[in-house]
């Protein structure tokens, strides 16, 4: 480093940003989940869309758990 000399980085940058984004995806959509079902005008009509919703949110987590992994 005395010589002008550049060490790599050990983090992958590309890596970080997508689990950073990621990780926003879910806490947003699980932000708007807990709101929907808050709301008594806004409640879902079928246990159908929350159930497809939650698995939605479930396969974010696996995405990013994958993506950590790597």
């Amino acid at each position: 480093m005395g010589l002008l000399h550049q060490p790599r980085s050990t983090i992958d940058a590309q890596a970080v940003e997508r689990i950073t984004k990621l990780h926003g995806d879910l806490g947003r959509t699980a932000g708007l989940l807990k709101l929907w079902l808050t709301t008594p005008e806004a409640q879902p009509h079928s246990r159908e869309i929350v159930n497809d919703l939650i698995a939605a949110l479930r396969v974010l987590q696996v995405e990013i758990i994958a993506a950590i992994r790597r």
